[in-house]
């Protein structure tokens, strides 16, 4: 005789937990093993589209930029520099955290434990960024997930005056 046996809801809750963890363990590995066959670097978007977004570098480009400009500059873009009425840092106010960057987007809402680290996210996020791309493909690539070298997004940042 064959028992037949039902998941209550918490069980289906743990059994889709490990299947997320299995998915995302899965996409990992995939990766790791992508980058090793592919030296050149392999960079995801912060934005939580679900997408993955593999960009081949062939060209490295050099520019005397200052980080903390550009991060000035996204900090007015993403929320007045914290004064806008609504958006992703009202969301991590109201859980005693920041975001005044925008980074992760509201698909993802990540919240950082306070301004100084979300500051320090953005700014090795960045760094990183800058290795293989230019300012104007890591601002693009920032806000869209596409390394463009023109987009709404740096028009925008364009037209902000710098400190």
């Amino acid at each position: 005789m064959i028992k037949h046996f039902t998941f209550t809801t918490v069980e289906k809750y743990i059994l889709d937990a490990w299947k997320l963890a299995a998915g995302l363990f899965g996409l990992v590995v995939i990766l790791a093993l992508y980058k090793q066959a592919n030296p050149a670097p392999v960079m995801l978007s912060p934005l939580g589209t679900g997408e993955v977004t593999v960009i081949k570098v062939t060209e490295t480009k050099v520019e005397k930029i200052k980080v903390s400009e550009i991060i000035d500059k996204i900090w007015t873009l993403e929320s007045s520099r914290g004064q806008a009425p609504a958006g992703l840092h009202v969301y991590c106010k109201n859980q005693g955290m920041s975001n005044e960057y925008g980074y992760g987007g509201m698909a993802l809402k990540l919240c950082f434990r306070n301004h100084k680290e979300a500051t320090a996210m953005i700014h090795l996020w960045f760094n990183q960024q800058l290795e293989t791309k230019s300012v104007e493909q890591a601002l693009c690539y920032y806000n869209t997930g596409r390394a463009d070298n023109n987009c709404e997004y740096l028009k925008a940042y364009q037209l902000i005056k710098g400190k």
